[in-house]
């Protein structure tokens, strides 16, 4: 939408997730056991560079400008094809799906530095396989993520920006701290 008559823009997308490079499925696997040789999980021998599944993103980002401030918003759901990954893997193995959403505020000190502060969460659903095997066995229905963020941005040139984010895990799963930095050009 454009924004007029009060509304917030309205910006939809789609973004599309395809199984290159190795999936957690392509590298070699290494049973974990016990003090008494008992199955207690699996150990993968080398670092996967890839999900192994493709998956759809649809979403709507809103943007609501109230000068000096812009307030923002999100949500999408992330789709994730079920794959066969062979027999000792468990069959076909169907990826939880995640809803996703955040909200937030920027704040413009002046035209070249901004604050910003907002809320991201997702909601990761259960991994189901079609063979039922102890060694993948779940004990969760769904997982939360949600971090709280704080950003400082800075304009350099007029093609160039700082930007340093401080985001802080605020549910059991999310990261406990994470800090980015990027150096943004336009061309």
């Amino acid at each position: 939408t454009d924004g007029l008559g009060g509304w917030p823009y309205v910006i939809g997308g789609l973004r599309v997730r395809a199984p290159t490079g190795e999936g957690p499925y392509d590298v070699g696997q290494r049973v974990i056991e016990d003090n008494q040789g008992n199955p207690i999980g699996i150990e993968l021998e080398s670092r996967p560079t890839g999900s192994g599944f493709w998956a759809f993103e649809p979403g709507l980002s809103f943007i609501y400008p109230t000068d000096p401030a812009v307030l923002f918003g999100n949500l999408s759901y992330v789709w994730t094809l079920k794959e066969e990954q062979g027999f000792e893997n468990g069959g076909t193995v169907d990826p939880g799906d995640i809803v996703r959403f955040g909200f937030g505020m920027g704040f413009a000190f002046n035209d070249r530095t901004s604050f910003s502060l907002g809320y991201d969460h997702s909601i990761i659903r259960k991994t189901t396989f079609e063979r039922d095997i102890d060694l993948f066995e779940s004990n969760f229905d769904r997982i939360q993520i949600g971090s709280l963020s704080f950003g400082l941005s800075q304009r350099l040139s007029q093609s160039t920006s700082l930007s340093l984010t401080v985001s802080i895990g605020v549910t059991e799963n999310a990261p406990n701290s994470e800090i980015t930095l990027k150096l943004p050009i336009s061309l």
